[in-house]
């Protein structure tokens, strides 16, 4: 429980995990959707703009 509150805590406060082995558009991305202001978080339709331009790669 104790865990639980600190992860709250800390993500009222601004931190987020760090982005391992991801490629930089999807780490963008990530951080877009984090933003601690929701006007500036991207929609649905524009997540979905977004992602049909990223190039078609494996992730390991």
């Amino acid at each position: 429980m104790e865990e639980s509150n600190a992860l709250a805590i800390g993500i009222c406060n601004g931190d987020r995990p760090e982005i391992q082995d991801l490629p930089p558009l999807i780490v963008e991305l990530i951080k877009k959707c984090w933003d601690a202001d929701p006007a500036k978080r991207p929609l649905a339709e524009d997540l979905l703009a977004m992602t049909n331009t990223f190039p078609i790669t494996r992730i390991k």
